[in-house]
């Protein structure tokens, strides 16, 4: 159908010659008010639900929000409640929303009852004339009322109803302010059903996303290995004699990752080519018609293989996500520990549900699993890392890895992604405000950093701010799985990944600490267990040895900083014990010495009820931090006429803490005849004065 436009002319330089000017005008304005085309659309009557595979959620959702109402009025009147009346598509290109609409149509219409369907595109409404887009939506809206039941549907609604901003025109204004008028304004629209699609959930207004107006948000993700194993059986169904077993089908449904359905569409096309021009190529090559048979085209697996090679899937567009199968040389290697890697460090929510699945069900347990509520998946922070480079975690395992996890949505934090607009902080908040609507939807998500180490050091230091702010709104009901790849061995990385990446705070710190003290050559006697074979006679006398490599594998068995600190109090009572009192010998107990200090030191600062203590006497003493760090400074002048008793000392943080609340009077006569308690609270103000104020 012809679309009739508003046509506007400049006819003042006419002269009126015997009222030629007048009925110029008369004319203009009688196709002026010619609307543009807001008649009913023919639909396909063929497409229904049962041409829809791997989207049952969102066929129920439908028929709950739409279908119902038609059907079964009397159970909304029972309760006296409004069925919703606006269902907002979301997700990317050929996922299936434009198809579930014509379905959702056909399905309307069936039998006695008429739906009338009416499909807009986003720039369909638009004119160059001010005020005519705004008309044209409320006639729409009007014929669609005098219609009723009815549907609109707008495809690619966000450029009709783009997010209004400072940058954004007047005219754009406008118009959503009349779409938001006749969606939910003063006037009833009745049982007018509006759908919206779009690629861009974040270029759409957020006034258009409440109820009211669109009551629902559905998100239409790539399709999962089962969803792919449906809509392959959809487009295949009609081959009769010449469709592929089942297991092809299940062995395609694998290999088809990444794949959208109008990608699985296209690749059945392929295939079929493909194998005409294998089994008949005299048809490239005569100009005239030949006389060929349909029913000996048999399309096998090696058809489908080089289908696969002239398709660019929906999930290799987007380079900023890698996102790979394993091939076969390198499952030999990668297999056993991808595997595992899913199965042990990825919770089961944000694994598919029917990812191994392939068992046929009833239809009303699938209804029933299919309404069943998705549980709560809690915020997971997985690292991957290796040796060197070289080990593949980045090229090879991070993508994979992805690959298996293809059905959730995943947003990139990669370099790239975050420079490529030229601000990587306002990639990054959109990155981040993505993930968060969301997981605030229930859907569960991917926010992926490849290459952190590399990622550390190049992106700008606000923006290492912002991820901090971000994983620390991270609440337990955030179903956000952080996925990060390291190059190097996570010993390496900067002590702030350990904090950021792992749930036991506190034993990474430990963690964090020894890593330290292990890459210090001073502390290279004791990194790794002593060789009998260099030292025969150590294990006759050291009953309960200790090193920092047996520290490393005990991290996650300390239950409180005190058994921390022992194990380094073992290393020194050893190095004292074996060691004789040569130069060499003297040095190995320095070192083992210095080692307890630092020990002593990092499982000091992990005493939060200390800080809070410290906190708490700022508050009720009126002590500013800044206080103590004059009072730490004047008593370090005394530090070195006691160096022999610090060497000997140890003071429990709550006799500090006693001592600042009482508020002592601050004399050097009073130092110096108490020189031993005051000499403790010197060692804890010098080593934690400076952890306070970072």
């Amino acid at each position: 159908m012809e679309v009739s436009r508003p046509l506007r002319h400049d006819i003042s330089g006419v002269e009126d010659d015997d009222g030629i000017t007048m009925e110029l005008r008369r004319r203009l304005k009688r196709v002026a008010s010619i609307p543009c085309d807001i008649d009913p659309m023919a639909i396909d009557t063929s497409i229904d639900f049962t041409k829809i595979g791997g989207l049952d959620r969102h066929i129920q959702s439908l028929q709950e929000v739409i279908l119902f109402p038609l059907l079964y009025p009397e159970v909304f009147s029972q309760f006296d409640i409004t069925p919703p009346k606006g269902v907002l598509f979301y997700g990317p290109p050929g996922t299936g929303k434009t198809l579930v609409a014509r379905a959702l149509a056909n399905a309307c219409s069936k039998g006695a009852r008429k739906v009338s369907f009416f499909m807009r595109k986003g720039a369909d409404c638009l004119s160059k004339w001010v005020g005519e887009s705004e008309k044209q939506l409320r006639l729409l809206f009007e014929q669609a009322y005098k219609m009723r039941p009815s549907i609109i549907f707008f495809d690619e609604i966000d450029g009709l109803a783009p997010t209004r901003n400072s940058k954004q025109d007047q005219v754009h204004s406008s118009i959503v302010s009349t779409l938001l008028a006749l969606m939910d304004g003063l006037d009833n629209r009745g049982s007018v059903i509006v759908i919206g699609a779009t690629n861009r959930l974040d270029a759409i207004d957020p006034a258009l996303r409440r109820p009211g107006r669109f009551d629902r948000e559905m998100h239409f993700s790539l399709p999962d290995t089962n969803a792919r194993l449906a809509i392959l059986k959809i487009h295949t169904a009609a081959w009769n004699a010449n469709r592929p077993s089942l297991e092809n089908l299940q062995w395609l449904a694998a290999k088809t990752s990444g794949y959208c359905g109008a990608d699985i569409k296209s690749l059945c096309t392929e295939a079929v080519l493909v194998s005409l021009r294998s089994k008949f190529p005299q048809m490239y090559t005569s100009s005239e018609k030949l006389m060929i048979d349909p029913a000996l085209l048999v399309i096998d697996k090696s058809h489908f293989i080089t289908a696969m090679q002239r398709i660019v899937p929906a999930g290799l567009r987007d380079f900023s996500v890698p996102s790979r199968q394993l091939d076969d040389r390198l499952a030999i290697l990668l297999s056993s520990t991808i595997k595992s890697l899913i199965e042990d460090k990825v919770p089961t929510g944000y694994r598919s549900s029917y990812q191994h699945d392939m068992v046929e069900i009833s239809v009303t347990e699938k209804v029933l699993k299919t309404l069943a509520a998705s549980p709560v998946v809690p915020s997971v922070r997985l690292l991957i890392h290796g040796n060197s480079s070289d080990c593949g975690q980045t090229s090879y395992v991070l993508p994979v890895v992805v690959n298996c996890l293809d059905h959730l949505p995943v947003f990139s934090l990669s370099i790239a992604s975050l420079f490529s607009s030229g601000s990587p902080e306002e990639s990054f908040s959109q990155a981040i405000q993505s993930a968060i609507r969301s997981a605030s939807t229930g859907t569960p998500c991917i926010l992926l950093i490849p290459s952190v180490d590399m990622w550390h050091q190049t992106v700008p230091r606000s923006v290492w701010n912002l991820l901090i702010t971000a994983l620390d709104s991270f609440t337990g009901f955030t179903s956000i799985l952080l996925l990060a790849s390291a190059e190097c061995h996570y010993s390496k990385l900067s002590w702030k990944f350990y904090i950021y990446m792992s749930f036991f705070v506190k034993n990474l710190d430990f963690f964090i600490n020894l890593a330290q003290f292990s890459r210090d050559r001073r502390f290279s006697a004791f990194a790794q267990p002593v060789d009998p074979a260099e030292v025969p006679d150590y294990y006759d006398i050291i009953k309960n040895p200790m090193d920092l490599s047996t520290m490393f594998s005990k991290v996650q068995s300390y239950k409180t900083p005190e058994e921390f600190v022992n194990d380094f109090r073992l290393i020194y009572a050893n190095a004292m014990e074996y060691n004789p009192p040569d130069a060499e010998g003297r040095l190995i107990q320095q070192n083992a010495k210095l080692l307890l200090d630092l020990g002593q030191r990092a499982a000091f600062e992990l005493d939060t009820n200390f800080l809070r203590g410290i906190e708490a006497v700022e508050k009720c003493s009126g002590w500013p931090l800044v206080e103590l760090e004059r009072v730490a400074a004047a008593l370090a002048q005394i530090i070195d006429s006691y160096r022999d008793i610090y060497d000997r000392t140890e003071l429990p943080s709550q006799l500090l803490l006693t001592f600042l609340a009482n508020r002592c009077c601050w004399h050097i006569s009073i130092l110096r005849r108490n020189w031993h308690f005051l000499f403790f609270i010197l060692f804890l103000l010098i080593f934690n004065c400076g952890f306070i104020y970072v």
